[in-house]
C-alpha cells in the first residue's frame, strides 16, 4: 500500500453549522455544482457555496472552503435521511420523515406553499443513466411501501412513468439506478429490476444477522457494487454476477463508492482505496464515525455525523510516479493505462522510461530493456551516464533522465560488477538503435565506437567500423585521440583502414604481423585484416598495397583475399592482374584459376591453357621432389581436367607434354584432335597399358553418343588384333582381347560381322563362340524379330488410316449455294471447304484444330468398329 491516491480534508464541521443556529447531527449531504447542501437530523437543510484555492503547505493541492448561502428547516421538523439535486432545473429533492420535498437550489424555498411533493416516499435515488429527451426533466426512481416508482419530476410537478410491485413490505436500505435497471438492499437481499419490462432478478440474499447494512452503488453502464456477506464487495451487473473478482473489506462497510480507477469504502474507523481492477487495497485513511460516502460530478465526498470532508484525488500522474519510484512498475503503468483519457503517449513513454532507470537502479536490465524499447529511448541517454564516453555530448537531452537516476554512482553506486554489466547494457541497446534505424546520431555512433574499443571485442568492432565509417569521420580526431590513451594499436590500424588512411594503417599492421602484440596470435591479427579488406575489395589499390605483406605471412589467407577481390571488382583486367601476381605461389595460383574456370564457369582460352599449364608444372615439380602420393594426385586432376576442357591449346599443350614425357596425358591430348588410333597406340603398344586404354574408351566417350563409344572399343579391338604387330606382343594381347569380348561384348554387338572378320583363323569357334558368338548370334536374332514386327505393325496402321479415309470420302458431300460458315458467317466462294463429321461446315482457313468440332467443341477420333 505505498499508493496515495486520495488526501483527507475537512469542508464543515458540526460545531460551524451549530454556530449558525442549526441544530441536530449530519445525515446526509448532496452537491451540485459549486452548491453544497447537508441534510441534519433535525430537519434542517445547508446550503453552501464551495469555492477552491490553492492550499497554503503544498501549492500543487486545492483547498475546498465552504461559504454559507442559506438554510431551511422542514415543516416535519425529522430527519433528512435522502437528498437527490439536479442543476438542471436548479431543484433539491429531500425526504424526510416519509415525505418527498422539493426546494430551489438558489434560496432552499419550498414548492408547493411548503408541503411536500409526494408522500410515503421512504428512499430515492436518480437515474445515471437517464435517456430523456427533455434536459430540464430529472429522472428518480422512489421507494414507496409496496411499490418503487420511476418517475420523471420537472417544474411542471411530478410524472410516473412506471410503478414496480416489490412484494410484501421490505425494509430498504439502498436504492441504485441506472439507464433501465434498479438495484435494491432490502434487509433479506438485493434484487435488481428492470422497470421497462417489468422484471426482477434476486441477486443475493442473506439476513439481518449476515448483513445489518446492505450497501449499492452504481459502477458504470449496467454495472453496480454491493456489499455481500463474508466481508466481501461484489460486482453485479443488472440481471446478474459480473466476471470481475470480488473486493475483500477491511472491515463492515458503511458506504462505498466508484471513482475510476478505484473503489472507495468507509467503515466506521477508516477508508480504504481499493483497484477497481486488481482488486487490490491501495490506501487506508483514518477517519471515524463515517456515515456517508458519495461521488458527486467527480468529486467525492465523505461525511460523518459531525463533519463533511472532501477526498480531492491526487494528480494521476503523481500515483503513478508514486508506485514506480518504490519499484511496483506493473502496478504503476497499468494504473496509468486505466487513466486511457487522460494519458497521452508521450505521458505514458516518460513512464516507461522511468520504470526502465528504476529496473536498472535494482539490477533488473532485461525488464530495463523491455520499458526502454517500449519508449523508443534515445540511446544518448544511456551513453550520458558515462561521462568518459559522452565527451559534452547530448547536453539537450538531459531532461529526459529522471533527477534521481542522473549518474552512474545513484544508479550502481560503487558496484563495479554493476557498472561493468550497464556498460554492456548501453552497448546492446545502443547497436540495436542504430541496426534498427530508431537512432542514427553521430554521437550515438562515437558512444558505441568507445564502448567497444573498452571491451576490445574486435569482430564486432571490425563491423562496426566498416558499417558506420561515415559518421565516424565526422569525430576522427577524437577517436583517434581515444585510440591512442587507450595503447590500443591492432583497433587503430583497422579504424585508420576503414576510413581509408592507408598510408597511416600499413606500418601499424607491418609492425603488428613482424612482432605480434601480447595475447593476440599472429593468424588473428592477419584474420581481422583480411576481413576488413574483403569489404574494401572494390579499392584496388588498396588491395594491392596490402596483397605482398599478407602473402609473405600466409599465402592462403592472401588467396582468400583475392578470390574476393576477383568477384567484387568490374575491372575485367583483375583477375588477370591477380594471376600474373600469383606466378611466384603455384599452388594459390592454381586454386585462384580453378575458381576461375570451374567455380566461375569461364570459356576464355588464355584461363583453360593456364590452368592446364600450372598442373603441368606442378606434376614436373612434385616429380623432382620424389613426392609420388602428390604427383598421382595431381596428374589424375590434370587428366580430368584434359578430358572435360575444350578451350585450352592443344597443339600446344601436346607439345609440352611429348617433352615432358607424360605419355597417358599426351594420349589424351590425341584424343581431342580425334587421332584415337594414335592415343590408343600409346596405352596399348607403347605403355602396355590395358587397362588405361579401357578407362580411356570410357572417359573419352562419357557426353558422347553410343556409337562414338563402340568405335572407340572397335579401334581397340583393332589395335589388339594388328596383323603388324610382332608375334611377342600378340601372344601377350592375346588374352586380353578374349578379356575385352567377354567383358565389353556389349560394345561388339552392333558390328559383330566386322569383329568376326578381325578374329585370326587359327582362333578355334569354340573358343569365340563362348566369348563373344553365342551373345551376337542371340542379339541380333532378336534386332531382326523387332525390326519384323514394327514393319508389321507400321503396315497395320497404314491399312487402318486408308480404310477410315475410304469411310469419309465414299459419299459425295454437296454445298449448295445458301449455306455460310459456321464460323465466320460468309459464304463460300471456292470449291474448297472443310466439313466434320457431325455436319459442321466451315472455310478451310476458319478450321484450326481439325478433331474438334468448333461449334459445339466435340472431340473426334477415328472409331474401332469403323475400321472393322
Amino acid at each position: 500500500m505505498n499508493l496515495k491516491a486520495f488526501d483527507l480534508k475537512s469542508v464543515l464541521s458540526i460545531t460551524a453549522l451549530n454556530q449558525l443556529g442549526i441544530q441536530g447531527e449530519i445525515c446526509c449531504v448532496e452537491v451540485s455544482g459549486s452548491d453544497l447542501f447537508v441534510g441534519t437530523t433535525a430537519g434542517f437543510i445547508f446550503g453552501g457555496l464551495c469555492s477552491e484555492s490553492p492550499s497554503p503547505t503544498t501549492p500543487s493541492e486545492v483547498d475546498v472552503r465552504v461559504k454559507r448561502k442559506c438554510h431551511k428547516q422542514l415543516n416535519t421538523k425529522k430527519g433528512v435521511t435522502a437528498m437527490e439535486s439536479s442543476s438542471a432545473i436548479s431543484k433539491l429533492l429531500a425526504v424526510s420523515d416519509g415525505c418527498l420535498y422539493m426546494l430551489s437550489t438558489v434560496d432552499l424555498e419550498i414548492y408547493c406553499d411548503g408541503s411536500p411533493l409526494l408522500k410515503n416516499v421512504h428512499g430515492i435515488c436518480v437515474n445515471h443513466c437517464a435517456s430523456t429527451e427533455n434536459p430540464f426533466e430529472i429522472q428518480v426512481c422512489l421507494a414507496r411501501k409496496k411499490t418503487l416508482d420511476v418517475c420523471l419530476i420537472s417544474d411542471e410537478g411530478v410524472k410516473v412513468l412506471r410503478e414496480i410491485g416489490t412484494g410484501p413490505s421490505r425494509s430498504l436500505h439502498r436504492l441504485s439506478m441506472a439507464g433501465d435497471f434498479v438495484v435494491a438492499a432490502y434487509s433479506t437481499g438485493y434484487v435488481s429490476y428492470d422497470w421497462r419490462k417489468g422484471h426482477s432478478v434476486t441477486l443475493i440474499t442473506y439476513n439481518d444477522a449476515e448483513l445489518p447494512r446492505p450497501y449499492v452503488c452504481w459502477v458504470q453502464n449496467d454495472e453496480f457494487m454491493i456489499s455481500a456477506p463474508g466481508g466481501l464487495g461484489v460486482f453485479v451487473k443488472a440481471m446478474g454476477v459480473s466476471e470481475k473478482p470480488p473486493i475483500v473489506w477491511l472491515n463492515d462497510v458503511v458506504a462505498a463508492a466508484y471513482i475510476k480507477p478505484y473503489v472507495v469504502a468507509a467503515d466506521e474507523k477508516s477508508m480504504a482505496v481499493y483497484g477497481s481492477s486488481d482488486q487490490q487495497r491501495k490506501q487506508i485513511v483514518s477517519v471515524h464515525g463515517a456515515k456517508g460516502l458519495k461521488v458527486f460530478e467527480g468529486r467525492l465526498f465523505l461525511w460523518s455525523e459531525s463533519s463533511v470532508y472532501n477526498l480531492p484525488s491526487i494528480g494521476w500522474r503523481d500515483q503513478v510516479l508514486s508506485l514506480l519510484e518504490v519499484a511496483m512498475i506493473e502496478d504503476g503503468l497499468k494504473l496509468a493505462q486505466e487513466y486511457e483519457d487522460a494519458c497521452q503517449p508521450e505521458d505514458l513513454e516518460f513512464f516507461h522510461r522511468f520504470a526502465g532507470f528504476v529496473c536498472v537502479s535494482k539490477g533488473d536490465l532485461e525488464t530495463a530493456k523491455s520499458h526502454f524499447g517500449n519508449c523508443d529511448l534515445d540511446p544518448r541517454v544511456l551513453l550520458r551516464l558515462f561521462g568518459d564516453l559522452s565527451a559534452g555530448f547530448f547536453e539537450e537531452i538531459a531532461n529526459d533522465i529522471p533527477c534521481s537516476y542522473e549518474s552512474l554512482t545513484t544508479l550502481c553506486g560503487s558496484d563495479e560488477e554493476r557498472k561493468n554489466q550497464l556498460r554492456d547494457f548501453t552497448m546492446e541497446f545502443s547497436l540495436r538503435a542504430l541496426e534498427t534505424g530508431r537512432s542514427s546520431s553521430h554521437e550515438v555512433v562515437v558512444g558505441v565506437f568507445k564502448l567497444l574499443t573498452e571491451k576490445e571485442k574486435t569482430e564486432e568492432l571490425i563491423n562496426f567500423v566498416s558499417r558506420w565509417h561515415i559518421e565516424l569521420e565526422k569525430d576522427r580526431n577524437l577517436c583517434l585521440q581515444w585510440l591512442d590513451s587507450r595503447n590500443l594499436p591492432e583497433i587503430l590500424a583497422l579504424f585508420q583502414t576503414c576510413l581509408g588512411d592507408h598510408a597511416s594503417a600499413l606500418p601499424l599492421w607491418k609492425e603488428l604481423l613482424k612482432s605480434g602484440i601480447p595475447h593476440v596470435h599472429q593468424d588473428d591479427i592477419l584474420s581481422q585484416l583480411v576481413n576488413i579488406l574483403n569489404r574494401l575489395s572494390n579499392d584496388s589499390c588498396v588491395i594491392w598495397n596490402y596483397a605482398a605483406l599478407i602473402f609473405e605471412i600466409n599465402p592462403d589467407k592472401g588467396l582468400e583475399m583475392l578470390l574476393t577481390f576477383s568477384e567484387s571488382s568490374e575491372s575485367l583486367t583483375s583477375c588477370d592482374d591477380v594471376v600474373d601476381f600469383l606466378e611466384k605461389f603455384p599452388d594459390q595460383r592454381i586454386s585462384f584459376l580453378e575458381n576461375i574456370v570451374m567455380a566461375k564457369k569461364s570459356t576464355k582460352e588464355k584461363y583453360h591453357t593456364q590452368l592446364t599449364k600450372a598442373y603441368l608444372e606442378a606434376v614436373l615439380r612434385e616429380r623432382k621432389e620424389k613426392s609420388n602420393a602428390k604427383v598421382a594426385e595431381l596428374r589424375e586432376k590434370l587428366q580430368d581436367f584434359l578430358i572435360r576442357s575444350d578451350e585450352y591449346r592443344v597443339h600446344l599443350m601436346l607439345n609440352l607434354f611429348r617433352t615432358s614425357d607424360l605419355s597417358e596425358e599426351q594420349a589424351i591430348v590425341h584424343g581431342k584432335l580425334e587421332d584415337h588410333v594414335e592415343a590408343l597406340k600409346i596405352f596399348v603398344h607403347q605403355l602396355r597399358n590395358h587397362d588405361g586404354a579401357i578407362k580411356y574408351c570410357l572417359r573419352m566417350s562419357e557426353r558422347k553418343s553410343k556409337g562414338y563409344r563402340q568405335k572407340l572399343f572397335l579401334l581397340l579391338l583393332k589395335l589388339h588384333l594388328d596383323p603388324a604387330i610382332d608375334d611377342t606382343l600378340r601372344a601377350e594381347l592375346k588374352p586380353r582381347t578374349l578379356q575385352l569380348l567377354r567383358e565389353h561384348r556389349a560394345e561388339y554387338l552392333d558390328s559383330a560381322a566386322e569383329v568376326l572378320g578381325l578374329l585370326p583363323k587359327d582362333w578355334p569357334v569354340s573358343a569365340a563362340a563362348s566369348l563373344f558368338l553365342w551373345s551376337s548370334v542371340r542379339y541380333n536374332v532378336h534386332r531382326k524379330r523387332v525390326l519384323q514386327l514394327q514393319a508389321s505393325l507400321s503396315r497395320a496402321v497404314l491399312l487402318h488410316n486408308q480404310y477410315a479415309r475410304y469411310l469419309l470420302c465414299k459419299d459425295p458431300v454437296l454445298l449448295k449455294r445458301d449455306r455460310f460458315c459456321c464460323i465466320c458467317q460468309k459464304p463460300f466462294v471456292q470449291a474448297s471447304f472443310a466439313r466434320y463429321p457431325n455436319g459442321v461446315e466451315t472455310h478451310v482457313e476458319c478450321a484450326r484444330n481439325h478433331n474438334v468440332c468448333p461449334i459445339s467443341g466435340k472431340v473426334f477420333r477415328v472409331s474401332s468398329r469403323a475400321v472393322q
